[in-house]
């Protein structure tokens, strides 16, 4: 490449310096720990390859791309600093955990992988979008910071409670899947409205905060009752179900109307 485009350089140097740091982190937190652990050793090995991936796929589309755009440079790397937060965050909760158990090592796992794919999303719509929108923008960075503190309740959630009981694993899995269904959904709403409507971006805004509540009660309502009783487990199934459908149904009322008019 033309090294004389220096932000380009200067970025690919950034970037250098914090994947070392990272490899450096893990090197250190392996140097600690008991190795005999086959289990917990197993994953930081993949989560290494996974977050290489993620660096290459960054410097790639880095390379691609046009670096003047200096508001899509600026949220890639906002983007790079919030995976590597998230993935320390998953380091560090799986060294402390006990990893013999290993309905959790499949849950983290997995979570681990729908995020990863989560932020490629968003870092792909970045890329194809016009940066310039800035209410895109600023709705964009407020819907990646509330996925990654949903995707953070859900694993603190399941460190304290005993995932031994299959009914409530079953029950969260379940719920990621749905919730990430969501936010992908509004993301693409999103992209293909015009957000210079700013009641319409309100009315979205609110309609966000309102499902993720709603799903984080349905999670301690979860936690507290005793999901033996399969009756009450299946109504609160439905109920969301439900509710998932009311807020898509609200949704494409709210983008079909004129926003001219304040949603109630």
């Amino acid at each position: 490449m033309s090294l004389k485009d220096e932000v380009l350089l200067k970025y690919l140097g950034h970037l250098d310096i914090r994947f070392a740091g990272c490899m450096l982190a893990f090197s250190l937190l392996g140097f600690f720990m008991s190795l005999k652990d086959e289990a917990l050793l197993k994953y930081l090995g993949h989560l290494e390859i996974k977050f290489a991936g993620y660096m290459l796929a960054l410097s790639l589309s880095s390379f691609f791309m046009t670096l003047k755009n200096e508001a899509l440079l600026k949220y890639l790397g906002h983007l790079e600093i919030r995976f590597a937060g998230c993935m320390l965050a998953f380091s560090v909760l799986g060294f402390f955990v006990s990893l013999k158990d290993e309905a959790l090592l499949k849950y983290l796992g997995h979570l681990e992988i729908r995020i990863a794919g989560c932020m490629l999303a968003f870092s792909l719509l970045g890329f194809f979008v016009s940066l310039k929108d800035k209410a895109l923008l600023k709705y964009l960075m407020h819907l990646k910071s509330r996925f990654a503190g949903c995707m953070l309740a859900l694993s603190l959630s399941s460190f304290f409670k005993t995932l031994k009981d299959e009914a409530l694993l079953k029950y969260l899995m379940h719920l990621d899947i749905r919730f990430a269904g969501c936010m992908l959904a509004f993301s693409l709403l999103g992209f293909y409205m015009s957000l210079k409507d700013e009641a319409l971006l309100k009315y979205l805004g609110h309609i966000e905060i309102k499902f993720a509540g709603c799903m984080l009660a349905l999670s301690l309502l979860g936690f507290f009752v005793s999901l033996k009783d399969e009756a009450l487990l299946k109504y609160l199934g439905h109920l969301e179900i439900k509710f998932a459908g009311c807020m898509l149904a609200l949704s494409l009322l709210g983008f079909f109307v004129s926003s001219k008019m304040r949603p109630c």
